[in-house]
């Protein structure tokens, strides 16, 4: 790895790396005010655990999908009011809050993929495995369009044969 490393040209970096990060901390902090973060939270953390939780189904997947389009509306009209900029946890959790919304579009774009039931996850609309077709590793990738895009690679089975949970 390191005479790889060592071997291998740097890429070329933006003219401006850290704009992005720049602008969205300025808008936090002279933003609208007009929600909360924690108001925005409380309503992704309540929507993920009732339609993304372990029992879940197409049809609220797809529910929460527009939901999270609505919270990240409102996320767009999150301020603070500290405009410090030392130790300011009031816009740390409103940073943090945007990359759960990210995680969240993410982790429910993986689950209506995969129409099954795997490990702990319960579809109530594909009660059963399909390792014909689901046995792999779900790959997400964020396209620069802010849209989900996933890939799949196969598993490389070892001693363990994966089989179905019967409790």
């Amino acid at each position: 790895m390191a005479a790889f490393a060592a071997s291998e040209a740097f890429p070329d970096l933006p003219e401006r790396p850290e704009a992005e990060t720049v602008e969205m901390l300025r808008h936090l902090l002279k933003g609208p005010n007009l929600e909360w973060a924690a108001d925005v939270r409380a309503g992704l953390q309540a929507s993920m655990s009732d339609l993304c939780g372990v029992i879940r189904s197409e049809d609220g997947l797809r529910q929460l999908q527009g939901v999270l389009a609505g919270l990240r509306d409102r996320f767009r009209l999150v301020g603070v009011q500290d405009r410090g900029r030392l130790f300011n946890t009031e816009l740390m959790e409103a940073v943090e809050l945007g990359f759960l919304l990210d995680v969240a579009d993410t982790v429910v774009a993986a689950a209506r993929t995969r129409d099954e039931s795997r490990g702990g996850h319960y579809r109530e609309d594909h009660p059963l495995r399909d390792d014909d077709h689901w046995l792999v590793h779900s790959l997400a990738y964020r396209d620069a369009d802010g849209s989900v895009r996933m890939e799949y690679k196969d598993v490389k089975l070892g001693p363990y044969i994966p089989m179905e949970r019967k409790y």
